[in-house]
């Protein structure tokens, strides 16, 4: 059989990631439910037919650039309070944000 390469490679996001498939969002609170996770996570998925669950961060991700733009809350602020059991029902989330890995500003180097 011949073997097949192939490379992928992360070159930015959009946040937050709207789709009217149910389906996705069940499948990351699975994984959060079925590994105890509580405050943030950075779930990644690869959706085909089913969505997968193929990358699981507790700590924050890439994506927490675009989160901080449309989120009114402060994330910092909200990351502690999970740590007390002290979030709110819910957070406020205006407009949506893309970013691209060679636009992205460099800090600290």
């Amino acid at each position: 059989m011949p073997s097949v390469e192939a490379s992928f490679e992360y070159e930015g996001g959009i946040v937050p990631r709207r789709s009217d498939r149910v389906e996705i969002l069940q499948a990351a609170k699975m994984a959060a439910l079925a590994l105890d996770l509580s405050g943030y996570a950075g779930i990644d998925l690869v959706v085909g037919d089913l969505p997968r669950v193929v990358d699981v961060n507790p700590r924050p991700t890439t994506s927490i650039v675009g989160i901080a733009k449309v989120m009114r809350e402060e994330l910092a602020d909200l990351i502690l309070r999970a740590r007390f059991a002290t979030l709110p029902e819910r957070v406020t989330v205006e407009g949506e944000c893309e970013f691209m890995k060679g636009e992205m500003e460099i800090f600290g180097g």
